[in-house]
């Protein structure tokens, strides 16, 4: 029987880490290429994944949808008080996908809101 120690479980979940962080710094090019790239834009990454975590999302799309909102609402939207209403809905106990589905209209509302401010 084949055992995994922890030393080597932590650095299989480094490795895992460092991709999605690669992906989703792919992902950001892409769609909003507005940051500048190297590190600036890989720890506000970094940072938005750890945040993503502790709002118990866990699958890859959940996770490039909260990085995507970061980049279009703010880096720390979810701690501003003119998006509480947003912040409510990650801390809600509510499955992922719940969460998730109702984070979007949430955001839809909120791009309409911005709109008719300008």
């Amino acid at each position: 029987m084949l055992t995994i120690r922890a030393e080597q479980m932590a650095a299989l979940q480094r490795a895992s880490e460092r991709t999605l962080i690669e992906r989703l710094s792919a992902h950001v090019t892409l769609r909003w290429g507005v940051m500048a790239g190297g590190a600036a834009r890989e720890a506000w990454i970094s940072d938005a994944v750890l945040r993503a975590r502790g709002y118990r999302l866990k699958s890859e799309q959940d996770i490039t949808e909260f990085v995507d909102l970061t980049f279009e609402f703010g880096r720390e939207f979810d701690l501003e008080a003119r998006h509480a209403a947003g912040a409510a809905i990650l801390k809600c106990r509510q499955l992922a996908a719940a969460r998730m589905r109702q984070l979007r209209g949430w955001a839809a509302s909120a791009r309409g809101s911005a709109g008719k401010e300008a």
